[in-house]
């Protein structure tokens, strides 16, 4: 078991590096502007004019304000950073309820994405953001909503400097993903994550590194086990007294606990 945490661990950490480098060189500026001083007055107006294969790191500056729009970034628009003038300024909001894969206020599926200093919000019970290409990167981002606010659907994923507020599994999926500095805010009763991973020899899973938990609620649970095989790692993380002291519970079947 020691062998394969540091592996997990090397394996997440490897996984992220592609974001962080490759971002540093940027061959295309694009600027949106809500008013009307930029090249887009939406953020996916912008997205959408970036070509289909593109192999370019494309910069889209937002500017501050509250975009009240849903936004999705295709499998074919890899290699883009949405850079927002902070997280308080620069707000993303959508108001959307059903099936959870389809109603999230921001949903990336390209490869080579990065984001920051942006909020994502979703008031209603849906996700504040669906990620689910490979080598995504999120640094000093906020994630709000309720219950499913972040759906870590699959590949492999960083977050650094992030606050992610829910009540209900508000930090759930298949993916492969880091947690660094990041603050888990729960709203309300219920279980902060819900790691989907459904196979033994699966490399998924989540691990929270240095981060801190905030609750407001005494019976609030680290998470819940989705599957048999749910892997999720605590490392120097910050816990309050009254996170519940069993920490976890199975979902609906004991045997998951």
């Amino acid at each position: 078991m020691h062998y394969s945490f540091i592996l997990f661990m090397l394996l997440l950490a490897l996984s992220s590096c592609v974001c962080i480098d490759g971002a540093a060189s940027i061959s295309k500026f694009i600027t949106v502007d809500q008013n009307g001083h930029g090249n887009f007055i939406t953020i996916q107006s912008a997205i959408d004019s970036i070509p289909d294969g593109n192999q370019q790191w494309v910069q889209i500056y937002i500017k501050q304000g509250t975009y009240r729009e849903k936004v999705l970034i295709r499998a074919s628009k890899p290699f883009i950073v949405l850079q927002g003038e902070g997280a308080s300024n620069t707000i993303i909001d959508w108001n959307d309820h059903g099936d959870t894969k389809n109603c999230a206020t921001f949903i990336v599926y390209a490869s080579d994405f990065v984001a920051r200093d942006i909020t994502f919000s979703a008031p209603e019970v849906a996700e504040a953001a669906l990620v689910g290409g490979d080598r995504n990167s999120f640094y000093r981002c906020h994630f709000l909503g309720h219950q499913d606010t972040l759906c870590d659907y699959l590949g492999r994923h960083f977050y650094y400097g992030c606050w992610i507020e829910g009540s209900v599994d508000f930090i759930f999926g298949f993916a492969q993903s880091i947690y660094e500095k990041c603050t888990l805010h729960s709203n309300g009763k219920g279980w902060l994550i819900a790691n989907a991973k459904d196979n033994q020899n699966s490399p998924t899973g989540f691990v929270f590194k240095y981060c801190i938990i905030r609750t407001s609620d005494e019976s609030t649970y680290l998470g819940r086990a989705w599957n048999e095989w749910s892997t999720v790692i605590f490392f120097e993380t910050y816990m309050p007294a009254n996170i519940q002291p069993q920490g976890w519970q199975g979902w609906y079947a004991s045997p998951n606990e």
